[in-house]
């Protein structure tokens, strides 16, 4: 495989801290031009120091074997001293690059923070409200203590969950579903996805931003794992007429090994022996174009993370002000699991809970999605159900708040662009 074999302890740039966290993120990104606007904008935002969280330590994570001499990284990671470089190739494919940059970082996150309770990976075109996040984190854990009557701290993968199966001949996923949906235990072959060789279902966390117990990534740096993931790598870029006639089998031929969805695979085929919780914190938490047709930000009030999969870095800096006038959070968490466990591959038995949006009620904290336009183009007024609830702070040569017809036409013209430019 070349440039795509992983080391079995792959080396990185970060001291260790021996002091107790809560959590250690690290954001993966590239030397690319939009990812160094997405980290540019993020410092200056959501990155900032009245933005971030004390028990929560963000990095960001960067494959720096082979770098091009003029990278950005290079001045960046003096100037802000913010980055973890990995010993893993800068030259690996878009669909290769993320598989090894997981592999690298579980193995430095647990070596360099070992006494942090989670790990954290995120997509650096993400904007993150940290301190909401650490106190959600903080509900989860206390809340599956309460509910496994358990005084340490318990193991979660925490995000927003869905389901997949992974076929072991493509090395990709196949047979979808969201959150729970499923009604089956992790089987070594499902018989009901008849064209395909595929291990599920299981849970896996969206990749833009989750966590996972450190106690449970330190099980999953053994030498099956790393072979699965290099054989997820040689088979992200075959062309061969084997692959073809595979891929051809999937739900989605098209699909990827994507790094969360193999985090997944691995959590539900090694993991046995502990007792553990999939935390699906739920959409009125999350945000990303498709959840509102690529109109406007789509944030509501209660929304800790947004995924900028558009890769507009200007949007960061939209969500960040909008989010700063707008943004609550309940003073709790609670969540709701199934009756019935899941059973992994593994043997291991995983709650299966969901936050609830009952605190966000209670605390009169909206869960409602707002389409939240810019305020330079629409102003803002009290009765539009797109714009925040606060008067218009500038002086206005035309009305602040547009009428009703006025934002349906443009909603329906915006979306009829977008619809032309998805067919074409």
């Amino acid at each position: 495989m070349g440039q795509a074999m992983l080391e079995a302890r792959p080396e990185c740039s970060a001291p260790v801290r021996h002091d107790a966290l809560l959590a250690v993120l690290g954001i993966f990104t590239t030397d690319s031009e939009h990812s160094h606007r997405h980290r540019t904008e993020a410092r200056k935002t959501w990155l900032a120091q009245a933005s971030r969280s004390a028990s929560l330590d963000v990095r960001f994570v960067a494959r720096t074997r082979g770098l091009r001499v003029r990278s950005p990284l290079h001045a960046e990671s003096r100037n802000h001293g913010d980055f973890v470089f990995i010993n893993a190739s800068s030259r690996l494919s878009r669909s290769q690059g993320p598989l090894a940059t997981l592999w690298a970082w579980m193995h430095c996150a647990v070596a360099r923070w070992p006494n942090t309770e989670l790990l954290g990976k995120a997509d650096d075109d993400v904007m993150l409200l940290l301190p909401s996040i650490t106190a959600h984190l903080r509900g989860s854990l206390d809340e599956l203590r309460r509910i496994q009557n358990v005084p340490e701290s318990p193991s979660m993968l925490w995000g927003v969950q869905e389901s997949y199966h992974w076929d072991v001949v493509t090395r990709r996923p196949d047979g979808f579903d969201d959150e729970f949906s499923y009604k089956r235990n992790c089987m070594l072959r499902n018989p009901l996805l008849k064209h395909t060789q595929s291990i599920g279902p299981f849970n896996f966390a969206k990749g833009a931003c989750l966590f996972v117990s450190m106690s449970l990534t330190r099980q999953l740096l053994t030498h099956r794992v790393k072979e699965e993931i290099e054989a997820a790598m040689a088979a992200a870029d075959s062309i061969s007429a084997p692959m073809r006639a595979a891929l051809s089998h999937l739900e989605n031929p098209r699909a990827l090994p994507w790094e969360d969805v193999l985090l997944g695979w691995a959590l539900t085929t090694t993991v046995a022996s502990e007792a553990a919780a999939f935390v699906h914190i739920g959409r009125h938490v999350y945000a990303e174009e498709w959840y509102n047709a690529g109109v406007g930000l789509g944030l509501a009030p209660s929304t800790l993370i947004l995924h900028n999969r558009g890769k507009r870095s200007a949007r960061l800096k939209r969500a960040h002000r909008w989010s700063q006038r707008h943004h609550c959070a309940p003073p709790s968490v609670r969540l709701e699991c199934a009756a019935e466990p899941y059973i992994s591959c593994a043997g291991a038995t995983w709650r299966r809970c969901t936050a609830s949006t009952e605190p966000y009620a209670a605390a009169s904290c909206s869960v409602r999605r707002r389409l939240s336009f810019p305020t330079a183009l629409f102003g803002s007024c009290p009765h539009s159900p797109l714009a925040p609830a606060t008067p218009c702070s500038r002086p206005c040569s035309r009305p602040c708040c547009p009428s009703p017809l006025l934002t349906n036409l443009l909603i329906a013209h915006w979306l009829r662009i977008g619809c032309a430019w998805i067919a074409h």
